[in-house]
């Protein structure tokens, strides 16, 4: 790569050039903000004799990190630049000052399968039935998520929630903390969270980080959330030369705790900051910018701004309608087939979508025209059996504590050391304290005296005792790849997988483990930290960064399918973006909601701008259902997203894809159905009846009791999966008949015969 400083135009150079003091780079999509990040730095350290070491910069995936990296690396000559995500920065600090706060340095990161086994044991050990609690573990630890995002403790949830299970919360919350202390172990959250007070408490430490580290630049500054806020003040409080780049129209992210306010109040934080706009975009077509701008405009909560393009007009947007999903996968599939066969080449291509729920029908299609594709956002690399099994080799080799990382290995290979056989010794440890750590009490060999056991369960016991007090001896010498090994030849590990259907793959991935463990071999000198770091880096590789390819042929090229959020950063030369639906895109739970109305329209927003030469939009005049109850399966209408009503309709070529294949060329207009200025909503016609059988897009099927006389938008229902009657407003587009399925009607419920289709209605889209 070769950079060059002089490419760069006049505002990035202005952008790039500010040396001292607070600035605020308000960076529109494809305008560049990586180069500039990079060139910021370059600048720093070429022309400010800036001491590479007095920088430090954060993102948010490791993806990005990397490729700013590399920028930096190109364009100063220096390899050693401080680039982190939150997390890995969080990480780095608490393992070489955490021990001031109570935090060993060889803990383990628990990711969000490790924390479902702890919420699960949690359950066990309060001797709770997970199918009787009101709640599911997975909600339940996004509300602990949220608690230690807003940093709220345990002994302060039943001040703060008001609700029937406010202590019942509170006390799976406590014995999920209780649980992470035995372990020695931090989930995501704790990173960020105990980073934070580890700043608060110790000015001693913060003194010495922020002389260290005079210059931070943070990227995607709108998706931080509160305490990522809290780390970068207390990081530039001193010498407030914080650069920060960002957009809030495209902040996608307050389901994680994201802060799109924490861009919009920059200024309050810090007085005086210079605010920059880069508004021109070098990715997409004119045709593409001026429908994304035109969405975006109908926000509030944003910089008033145009994002313009030097680039060529392009190919108009397309937008089509099919009758059901299947047919609106098999436009897709045919117009991508059209594309490739007129030189595209299937990397170049993607398909988006809201939930991953809809690539299902595009897969088949797919797959049905031997159209290759991968599926991001599948079963992540680090997630895969086999190398979640030798990362906890490792895990309870550096933090014997760990015990979630114990449990799942103790008996892989199979030893005939059943759950029950790990309660007993659990139990048993729980009994002394002459041990520090359960894997220490198994090394021991206490079965004989204390606990009575199968002599197959005790030859199992005394096989895995010896493994791993050998691997012990040699994690604090060898190099990760060499341990690797170590692990596969003590273990039998690869004579256990040979019986595995899906072995070659399975080696593969390990073969990659390896080159992983390779590439981390100069970077450390010390063995037992190259082991740390190993571990560490897989346990702070974000889901959203994981690729799974859908078949194995790893050289060939493929079509993405990927969720809109997912999406963030990409790009790709032609973009279709399904199931432009109200209850859809926007997501049924915004209707009601004017912020999350605003965050769905900035994930639209997000998906167009990843198009550079062509877009396209589709949806569905029904789409298939069931019930909330799971019992009956029914046709739903489907309005059109209020969305496309927000873009004007010249801007569009609008079809209809037939049941027959055709591209039928029609004129759309959309009534508008949004919350204006005033937050109030505009009223579409109303032509419900009492005892009409409804479907709602989030409680499912009801039956109309009554309308309004004063206001006709106002339906009383009561829906089959509750009980009190709800009163809900028509006019926001989540209600619509229930329609009783005619099997011929809906054919695409058995497969459509694709085989005499025409491919080559596509041209016509062409401008």
């Amino acid at each position: 790569m070769n950079e060059k400083l002089d490419v760069l135009s006049k505002v990035q150079l202005k952008a790039i050039n500010i040396k001292e003091g607070p600035a605020m780079i308000i960076a529109g999509p494809g305008s560049g903000k990586t180069k500039v990040i990079a060139s910021r730095i370059a600048t720093l350290i070429n022309k400010h004799d800036v001491d590479p070491s007095n920088i430090l910069a954060m993102t948010f995936t490791n993806k990005a990190a990397d490729e700013m990296r590399e920028r930096c690396e190109s364009l100063t000559q220096c390899e050693k630049i401080n680039i982190f995500t939150f997390h890995s920065l969080s990480a780095l600090l608490l393992r070489r000052y955490g021990l001031k706060i109570g935090i060993d340095q060889n803990f383990t990161i628990f990711d969000d399968g490790d924390q479902l086994r702890v919420i699960k044991k949690v359950f066990k050990d309060a001797n709770k039935d997970p199918k009787k609690l009101p709640f599911k573990a997975s909600t339940l630890l996004n509300k602990i998520s949220n608690f230690k995002n807003k940093n709220i403790r345990y002994n302060e949830v039943s001040k703060l929630e008001d609700n029937d299970y406010s202590e019942l919360i509170s006390d799976f919350y406590k014995r999920y903390e209780v649980e992470l202390k035995n372990s020695n172990a931090l989930d995501f959250d704790d990173l960020l969270v105990r980073t934070s007070d580890l700043l608060n408490s110790s000015s001693e430490i913060r003194d010495m980080l922020e002389d260290r580290y005079k210059y931070l630049l943070v990227d995607e500054f709108q998706d931080t959330n509160k305490i990522q806020m809290d780390i970068s003040i207390k990081l530039s409080e001193k010498n407030k030369n914080i650069f920060v780049v960002g957009d809030p129209d495209q902040s996608i992210y307050s389901w994680r705790n994201a802060e799109p306010r924490n861009l919009l109040d920059f200024q309050k934080f810090f007085p005086g900051v210079e605010i920059i706009k880069l508004d021109q975009n070098y990715r997409s077509t004119k045709s593409i910018i001026s429908v994304a701008d035109e969405l975006i405009s109908h926000n509030d909560e944003r910089f008033e701004r145009e994002l313009w393009t030097e680039n060529i007009q392009g190919n108009q947007a397309v937008l089509v309608t099919a009758k059901n999903p299947k047919l609106e996968a098999e436009f897709v599939t045919r117009e991508i087939n059209y594309l490739i066969g007129n030189g595209y080449s299937p990397e170049q291509i993607a398909v988006m979508y809201r939930v991953n729920s809809q690539s299902r029908s595009m897969e088949d299609l797919l797959k049905e025209w031997n159209i290759s594709y991968r599926l991001i956002g599948a079963v992540s690399f680090r997630e895969r059996r086999e190398i979640k099994d030798l990362l906890s080799y490792f895990s309870i080799l550096i933090n014997p504590n760990d015990e979630i990382s114990l449990s799942r290995i103790i008996n892989t290979p199979r030893r005939a050391i059943s759950d029950k056989t790990f309660d007993l010794i659990r139990s048993a440890y729980g009994k002394q304290d002459k041990y520090s750590g359960l894997l220490n009490f198994i090394l021991s060999k206490p079965w004989n005296e204390n606990i009575k056991l199968t002599p197959r369960a005790e030859k199992g016991l005394e096989e895995f005792a010896d493994i791993i007090s050998n691997l012990i001896g040699k994690i604090k010498k060898l190099n990760p790849e060499i341990m690797i090994q170590e692990i596969l030849d003590k273990s039998k590990y690869l004579k256990y997988l040979e019986d595995d259907p899906d072995f070659d793959n399975r080696l593969r991935n390990i073969e990659e483990l390896r080159i992983k463990a390779r590439e981390i071999g100069f970077e450390i000198e010390d063995p037992y930290f190259k082991n740390m770091e190993f571990v560490q880096r897989f346990s702070l590789i974000n889901n959203d960064e994981s690729i799974n390819n859908s078949d194995s042929g790893e050289n060939k090229e493929k079509v993405t399918l990927i969720t809109l959020h997912q999406a963030k950063g990409l790009e790709y030369s032609v973009v279709f973006i399904i199931g432009f639906e109200q209850g859809l895109l926007p997501h049924a739970r915004s209707l009601e909601n004017l912020s999350e109305m605003e965050e769905e329209r900035r994930i639209c927003y997000v998906g167009i701008t990843r198009a550079k030469e062509r877009i396209y939009l589709s949806n569905c005049s029904q789409r298939f259902t069931w019930n909330n109850s799971g019992k009956n399966m029914f046709s739903q209408t489907q309005l059109p997203s209020q969305f496309l009503s927000e873009i004007p309709a010249n801007l569009f070529k609008t079809a209809e894809y037939s049941n027959s294949g055709e591209i039928i060329f029609v004129e759309r207009k959309f009534e508008k159905k949004i919350f204006n200025k005033n937050n109030e909503k505009k009223i579409l016609d109303n032509n419900f009846n009492v005892s009409d059988v409804v479907v709602h897009k989030v409680f499912g099927e009801g039956v109309i009791l009554n309308i309004s006389k004063e206001n006709e938008e106002e339906l009383l229902i009561k829906f089959e999966d509750y009980d009190k009657p709800k009163l809900i407003l028509s006019a926001f587009g989540s209600l619509s008949k229930k329609i009783e399925i005619d099997d011929q009607e809906f054919d695409y419920l058995n497969g459509l015969d694709v085989s005499n289709s025409e491919d080559d209605f596509s041209e016509y889209f062409d401008d």
